[in-house]
């Protein structure tokens, strides 16, 4: 013998290795899932606020007016500019409820998803300036049971909205 020790090294990863590479991975999926969560949560954070500025621009149209969007009567609506509306049970009669314009005629109105006084109220506070975007205002386009958009005179986009749509 010579002395020397042969080179029996044994090829692999040691444990400190694959425990470095499992934290790391670790780290990795963690910070997935906390992304994940800031993303769903900015998200709810930006409806309240959508909501908060329709409820502050419903206030200020009422003080500014003297009335409910979408539920000022004709002679009311007029002077401002606001579109026309009927002056009937829920399409602008003034009665300080916003209401649907699909009216029974025993005081009972159906549900539907955007008419009458309902559509006048994204009208109205489009009309004022207190929130972005044109609305139709009137009933959509009914098609297979949905409510779509009007679309432009090449059928592709929506000239404008029957409500506000999200950001």
């Amino acid at each position: 013998m010579n002395g020397k020790r042969g080179p029996h090294r044994q090829s692999g990863f040691t444990l400190i290795e694959l425990a470095i590479v499992l934290v790391i991975i670790g780290l990795l999926a963690g910070g997935v899932l906390v992304g994940t969560d800031l993303i769903k949560s900015a998200r709810v954070n930006a409806q309240i606020a959508q909501l908060d500025s329709f409820r502050a621009a419903f206030s200020t149209f009422r003080d500014k007016y003297g009335g409910l969007p979408g539920d000022l009567t004709p002679t009311r609506a007029t002077p401002f500019g606001f579109a026309a509306r009927a002056g009937t049970p829920g399409s602008g009669d003034g009665n300080g409820l916003v209401q649907s314009g699909n009216h029974a005629g025993n005081g009972v109105y159906t549900l539907l998803l955007v008419a009458g006084e309902t559509a006048l109220v994204w009208t109205d506070l489009g009309q004022a300036g207190l929130i972005p975007g044109t609305f139709l205002g009137k009933d959509c386009v009914q098609a297979s049971g949905g409510c779509t958009d009007t679309l432009n005179a090449t059928g592709t986009n929506p000239v404008s909205s029957v409500i506000p749509r999200r950001r």
